[in-house]
């Protein structure tokens, strides 16, 4: 139960729990959870470099619900980033799995299947 407080109708601890409650029953379709935990820090050092090597500019920073597309790259760039993941981290991707990608986590979620010898690797 919520209580009252000094703040209004119920203090700034309920409405807190309130507003992680609602957010972990909404599905926002090509973002993961608000609640998703943080990316690797390896991983996420690594997708940095290969999109700075790719972009060859600073970048955003990688998140885990963040969006591929939303980096600007076009269609080269994107599967230049890629070969680059494959090249630094050993690994294949499938071009299939590669199109179902749509946030860093997805990525994470790909790659980690991949070294953990789930699928072909080089």
């Amino acid at each position: 139960t919520l209580s009252t407080s000094p703040y209004g109708r119920y203090t700034p601890v309920a409405v807190e729990a309130k507003r992680l409650a609602v957010l972990q029953r909404i599905q926002v379709p090509g973002r993961a959870s608000p609640l998703t935990e943080p990316l690797d820090p390896e991983f996420e050092r690594t997708v940095t470099t290969a999109l700075r090597q790719v972009a060859n500019r600073d970048v955003p920073t990688v998140t885990a619900d963040g969006l591929i597309a939303d980096l600007g790259l076009d269609s080269v760039s994107v599967a230049e980033l890629f070969v680059v993941l494959e090249e630094t981290l050993d690994i294949v991707i499938d071009p299939d799995e590669i199109m179902q990608a749509r946030t860093f986590r997805d990525l994470q979620d790909i790659v980690q299947r991949l070294q953990g010898g789930g699928a072909a690797q080089r």
